[in-house]
C-alpha cells in the first residue's frame, strides 16, 4: 500500500503538533499567565 502526499503531510503535522505543544504551553503560560488559553479563544473568530 502506498502513502500519498496528503497522508504524509497529515502525519508530519500530527508529529509536529505533539512535539511543539509542551513548548507552546510553557511559553504562553510564562508570558500570559494561567488564563492564556481563554485569551486565545476570545481572540479567534468563531468556527462556523
Amino acid at each position: 500500500m502506498t502513502i500519498n502526499n496528503r497522508e504524509r503531510l497529515s502525519f508530519a503535522l500530527v508529529l509536529l503538533s505533539k512535539g511543539l505543544r509542551p513548548y507552546v504551553y510553557r511559553v504562553m503560560k510564562t508570558y500570559h499567565g494561567d488564563n492564556w488559553d481563554k485569551m486565545v479563544a476570545e481572540a479567534l473568530p468563531p468556527l462556523d
